[in-house]
């Protein structure tokens, strides 16, 4: 499990080519706990995603979402949409990153 009182954001690079040239993609990541096991738009985070299949590194700020930090909440599952339509993808890094250690 995962303790959310210590992530401070999700990082991933990744190119997105969609099928339709032009067409606006959004990326969405959802994360559970083990009360709730379910995937909820209330347990995620959507954002914009560039559609040129170039990399782009899109940083998912989680510290500061009172639905993914609560005291005693133990994260079970993440899961990642890379794209809402259809297109190409390729998913270079995803990382978990920890707050800063002083």
């Amino acid at each position: 499990w995962l303790d959310p009182l210590l992530v401070d954001k999700v990082v991933v690079t990744m190119s997105v080519t969609p099928t339709l040239p032009g067409q606006k993609i959004s990326a969405q990541l959802f994360w559970n706990d083990r009360q709730n096991r379910s995937f909820t738009e209330r347990m995620s985070v959507i954002f914009p995603v560039e559609g040129d299949g170039r990399p782009h590194r899109y940083t998912i700020p989680l510290a500061d979402n009172p639905d993914f930090v609560l005291p005693f909440r133990e994260i079970v599952q993440l899961r990642f949409d890379p794209m809402d339509s259809p297109g190409k993808l390729t998913l270079d890094d995803f990382q978990i990153v920890p707050f800063p250690r002083e």
